[in-house]
């Protein structure tokens, strides 16, 4: 039994077959039943259904009445959320630098319910375009890959959490599959991922150390068109918010945890919930992140298969941010 499972023979073509359809099943049932238990769009927790995705919405709303420095005063943000949704409900913080503002402040011309309807269903169809054209030339059945690409759990952690990870691994993806021969889109695709800053260390690194001058210098100029815009439209004190809010979230979010260690996928945060202190965590992390970069740009400039070196790069992101 040990060495059929070692040697993955049991990952065979009828398994592979049967084993996502059941998963997506089940996702499926599981959002039914969620649905079906919503009240006053809360669900039986009392939490608002898509949970994470209601404080984007309140902050659209924000800067819809004019003030779109508010989300990032947390105290007023979180009173915002409970005059919307109810004293009992979860409330969450507002970490995004004001880029994210744009797609909140549009998804908020709209009734929450069908916010986040329009928000899961739009950056699901562009994470499932990316998926269709990584596999384009690899001989799978179309319909099985988009099973298997539903019935991935992170699909329905993100589903029900109405986070932003369809979007996020959309342009990852998408930046990577055009890098050669669409460099300027790939800028632009990696510049919008600027709403996820920690993820600005080692896409740089990479496009650097591959000589992707192209793909770079567009990137910079879209990220410094974003940035003019994010200022004529919700003005410098949105920005000055962001800047002070930083400490806060450095301490809540990351050093103590708030939203849960067990939830990060860091070395800092492992250090944590093993009893490590701030300080031990830090410098666990610092030598993951010089490793990885080292290794990133290794692999850059090798002669290593390109899907390789670009997915190595992807999960890099994620072991490079605490």
């Amino acid at each position: 039994m040990w060495a059929n499972l070692r040697s993955g023979n049991w990952v065979n073509e009828q398994r592979l077959k049967v084993y996502p359809l059941i998963l997506l099943v089940g996702a499926a049932l599981v959002i039914m039943a969620m649905i079906a238990m919503t009240h006053d769009r809360l669900g039986p927790d009392d939490r608002p259904l898509g949970t994470d995705f209601s404080q984007v919405w309140i902050a659209g709303l924000e800067t819809l009445r004019g003030h779109p420095e508010e989300p990032f005063d947390l105290v007023r943000h979180v009173n915002e959320q409970h005059s919307e949704f109810g004293e009992k409900s979860a409330v969450y913080g507002w970490h995004y630098p004001p880029y994210f503002l744009a797609p909140a402040a549009l998804l908020a011309h709209l009734p929450y319910l069908q916010a986040l309807l329009v928000w899961q269903l739009a950056t699901l169809v562009l994470y499932l375009a990316v998926i269709a054209a990584i596999t384009r030339d690899s001989g799978l059945d179309r319909a099985r890959v988009f099973i298997a690409a539903l019935a991935f759990p992170a699909v329905l952690v993100n589903l029900g959490h109405g986070q932003n990870g369809f979007l996020t691994a959309a342009l990852l993806g998408g930046g990577f599959l055009l890098l050669e021969s669409r460099p300027i889109l790939t800028g632009t695709l990696f510049a919008l991922l600027a709403y996820k800053p920690q993820f600005g260390l080692v896409i740089p690194a990479a496009l650097i150390a591959g000589r992707h001058w192209r793909a770079l210098g567009s990137a910079v100029v879209t990220l410094a068109l974003m940035t003019l815009a994010s200022v004529a439209a919700f003005g410098l004190m949105s920005w000055i918010a962001f800047w002070n809010s930083l400490a806060l979230t450095r301490t809540l979010a990351v050093e103590q945890g708030a939203t849960g260690f067990e939830k990060m996928q860091s070395v800092f945060a492992g250090v944590r919930l093993m009893g490590g202190d701030v300080q031990t965590a830090y410098a666990a992390q610092a030598v993951v992140i010089l490793l990885t970069l080292a290794a990133v740009i290794l692999l850059w400039r090798s002669r290593a298969d390109r899907r390789v070196i670009c997915a190595v790069t992807i999960m890099a992101t994620l072991l490079t941010t605490p």
